[in-house]
C-alpha cells in the first residue's frame, strides 16, 4: 500500500488486505467463473444492485479484465472478495472516484450463501483502508435501496452515517414484496445514502468519540 494521504494514482499495484476470514484484492478474470453463478439471474442480489447482473460469462470476465480503470485520480477500482483460508472468491467490492475525486462510491455484493458470515463487513472495513490511507479521499458514500435493512446496518456498523436519498419518498404498503415499491425492472429505488467522512473514520481508528 502507499503512504496513508497519497495520491490516489499512487496505487499501482492490486491491494491484497486481510482481515482475519476475509481477503480483499484485485480481481483477476478468471474470479469470472467462480462469481457468475452467484450474480447471473440472480435476483436476490441484483434486486440490490444498480446493474442487472452479466448476461453471460464473457460479460463478467470483459468487467474483470482489469482491476483499475478510469481517470488518473478518479480510478475505478474492481476488488475481489476472498475467504480466508482457502481462496474461495465469495463477491465484488468496487470504489469508484470516476466523476467525483476525493469522494470514493462504495458498492459490493456476496454471494447468498455467504451472507451473515461477517465477510461484508470486514471487506467494507478494508475498503474503508484502502480509500483513506491509499485514495487521499475525503469521504466514502453507499447507495442503499429501500429494504436493504442488511447492508444499511453494515453500514452503520462500520461508522456510515444515513440521510434519507435526494427525492426518496415514503412507502406504501403492498406497493411490493414485504412493502417495497418496486421500479419495473430495476428493483426497489434507492432510499439512503450512507458516509463517512476521512476525519470521523480516523477518530474512530484510535477509540475517540466522534465530534458532536
Amino acid at each position: 500500500m502507499s503512504d496513508p494521504g497519497g495520491p490516489a494514482e499512487g496505487l499501482a499495484d492490486p491491494p491484497d488486505l486481510v482481515d482475519g476470514a476475509t481477503r480483499l484484492r484485485g480481481v483477476r478474470p478468471g474470479d469470472a467463473e467462480a462469481l457468475f453463478p452467484f450474480v447471473h439471474r440472480a435476483p436476490e442480489i441484483t434486486r440490490w444492485l444498480c446493474w442487472d447482473g452479466p448476461a453471460d460469462l464473457e460479460e463478467l470476465e470483459r468487467r474483470y479484465a482489469s482491476w483499475r480503470r478510469g481517470e488518473p485520480g478518479e480510478p475505478v477500482l474492481v476488488l475481489a472478495i476472498e475467504e480466508v483460508p482457502g481462496g474461495a472468491v465469495l463477491g465484488e467490492l468496487t470504489l469508484r472516484f470516476d466523476g467525483h475525486p476525493g469522494v470514493g462510491d462504495l458498492g459490493y455484493w456476496l454471494g447468498a450463501e455467504h451472507h451473515g458470515k461477517g465477510h461484508g463487513g470486514r471487506a467494507i472495513g478494508l475498503a474503508l483502508r484502502l480509500a483513506f490511507e491509499s485514495c487521499a479521499a475525503r469521504s466514502v458514500t453507499a447507495s442503499v435501496k429501500e429494504g436493504n435493512d442488511a447492508s444499511l446496518a453494515v453500514l452503520e456498523r462500520a461508522g456510515f452515517v444515513r440521510d434519507r436519498a435526494p427525492g426518496a419518498v415514503s412507502i406504501v404498503d403492498g406497493d411490493g414484496p414485504d412493502g417495497v415499491a418496486v421500479h419495473e425492472g430495476a428493483g426497489p429505488p434507492i432510499a439512503w445514502i450512507a458516509s463517512l467522512t476521512r476525519r470521523s473514520w480516523t477518530r474512530a481508528q484510535h477509540g475517540e468519540a466522534s465530534a458532536p
